[in-house]
């Protein structure tokens, strides 16, 4: 995280953050803190490997939530968030924002009767 480069680590729920957080930080250190966990599961739903591949410990409750941030260990979830990071950013190379631009103004160039 260039822009905070003191966040050591994320806690999140279902957001898609961890998968922008995985990108910007080497050594990524999340907790998934997910109270509604069970209920969520149902409705909206999520997926069914969700705790195959979270990337970090699942956390239901606060008092779990206090434990996990004082005994977090992130060479316990190293292996998790490499797999992590392979199954979601394979693509990822740091010019996705470019390619976007490129493509919006490319298809707003062509709507508006010009292209750049």
């Amino acid at each position: 995280m260039k822009s905070y480069p003191n966040v050591k680590l994320l806690i999140t729920d279902y957001s898609a953050s961890t998968f922008e957080y995985l990108t910007i930080q080497e050594q990524s250190k999340i907790i998934f803190f997910c109270p509604d966990f069970d209920k969520y599961k149902k409705n909206p739903g999520i997926q069914n490997d969700f705790l195959e591949w979270a990337p970090g410990p699942v956390v239901k409750n606060q008092e779990l939530l206090g434990q996990t941030i004082q005994t977090y260990s992130y060479e316990a979830n190293e292996q998790g968030v490499k797999q992590a990071k392979l199954l979601w950013n394979q693509y990822e190379n740091g010019k996705t924002v470019g390619k976007i631009m490129a493509l919006v103004k490319k298809e707003l160039g062509e709507i508006g009767g010009k292209e750049e």
